[in-house]
């Protein structure tokens, strides 16, 4: 993919998310394109669908809170928040619910997706997750308290640290 070239989430990976999340959360969740389509959701029968507040929160490139159904737009009371890969927006997460309430999921789930079509993006151009040039979204492994412990060596004066304590 060229560097203009807008990301793309993948529908597959998208309602892997959705069915992974949605029944932990006990809410309907959606994940839409750059377009507003919706891509994935809890609810099969959206999928490909137009998603008006997507619409909005791509236009304004900020989470939109729903706070009241529409029935006639189609709309539940939730919190749509623009996905962004690379600094590029390439769509949205939906969560279904007061918005005050799920905007933490909406948030979480967000990011989830972000880190997953990272890690998608840079598999797919041959590079491992957290190695050299894998991006910005995979500095958080490689920082402290976050690596894994060894086992000291025998003998070795770690060794006889933790055989003190």
């Amino acid at each position: 993919m060229s560097e203009k070239e807008q990301p793309r989430l993948s529908g597959a990976l998208a309602q892997k998310v959705v069915d992974t999340i949605a029944p932990t959360i006990n809410r309907h969740v959606n994940i839409m394109n750059a377009h507003g389509i919706i891509i994935a959701s809890s609810d099969a029968s959206r999928v490909g669908t137009l998603h008006e507040g997507s619409v909005e929160a791509i236009r304004r490139n900020e989470a939109i809170r729903v706070t009241q159904a529409d029935e006639t737009a189609g709309t539940q009371p939730g919190v749509n928040l623009p996905l962004a890969l690379n600094e590029r927006l390439c769509g949205v997460v939906g969560v279904t619910g007061a918005p005050h309430e799920v905007e933490p999921l909406a948030d979480l789930i967000a990011l989830t997706v972000q880190l997953l079509f990272a890690q998608e993006r840079e598999h797919s151009r041959g590079r491992s997750p957290g190695g050299r040039g894998a991006g910005p979204y995979f500095g958080v492994a490689g920082r402290a308290g976050c690596r894994r412990s060894r086992r000291p060596e025998p003998g070795s004066a770690r060794a006889a640290r933790a055989d003190a304590t």
